[in-house]
């Protein structure tokens, strides 16, 4: 997925270039990868971005109530049982199952089929 967002992302930035205006590209890339995909604001907020100077393809932080999940926790949990279920993990944390499911995504650990 993440690869799909920087793939797009470096359409915005050529189409940029090429001097065309968000709503343009828009239309192209939903017309491309199929409709929905990314919004006009979208790429006029990327655009915005392009035309103060910065090209980086990068998500910036977002503002936001910050996290007091303990990852160093999360990790002692996983090494205790690896093969838990993020629902299990989620009770023994005391904690929502998409908290821990983004929580192990940032870590690095993804499942491979059941494994």
């Amino acid at each position: 997925m993440e690869s799909q967002k920087v793939h797009i992302r470096h359409v915005m930035l050529w189409e940029f270039k090429q001097g065309n205006s968000a709503k343009v590209t828009a239309e192209k890339i939903c017309r491309v990868y199929g409709e929905g995909l990314i919004t006009d604001r979208a790429v006029r907020n990327w655009f915005v971005k392009f035309r103060s100077g910065d090209m980086t393809l990068k998500d910036e932080p977002r503002a936001g109530r910050p996290s007091d999940f303990d990852d160093n926790l999360l990790k002692a949990v996983l090494e205790q049982n690896p093969r838990q279920s993020t629902r299990c993990i989620a009770e023994r944390l005391n904690t929502s199952q998409s908290t821990v499911i983004r929580h192990l995504e940032k870590l690095g650990k993804i499942s491979k089929k059941g494994v």
